[in-house]
C-alpha cells in the first residue's frame, strides 16, 4: 500500500480523499455490474469491446483498493 501524503494543510485532507477513494470505487464496481449484467443485449460486434471495458473498469476497481488504507480513520 502507498501511504497518501495530502498537498494541502487542511487536516481533513486525508479522510476526505478516503472517502472520495471509496466513491470512486463503489461507482467503478457498479458500472462493471450493471455492464456485465446487460452483456447478453450487446450485439456480438460489440460484445469484445464491451468486455474490454468491463476488465478496464476492474483493473481501476484492483488499483483503488490497492491504496486503501492502513489504518483506520476516527
Amino acid at each position: 500500500m502507498k501511504r497518501l501524503i495530502p498537498a494541502s494543510n487542511d487536516p481533513d485532507a486525508e479522510l476526505e480523499l478516503e472517502l472520495a477513494r471509496r466513491r470512486a470505487l463503489h461507482h467503478i464496481q457498479d458500472a462493471s455490474s450493471i455492464l456485465s449484467s446487460a452483456m447478453y443485449l450487446v450485439p456480438i460486434t460489440h460484445r469484445q469491446l464491451f468486455t474490454a471495458i468491463v476488465g478496464d473498469l476492474n483493473t481501476l476497481a484492483q488499483r483503488l483498493t490497492d491504496l486503501e488504507p492502513t489504518h483506520d480513520y476516527k
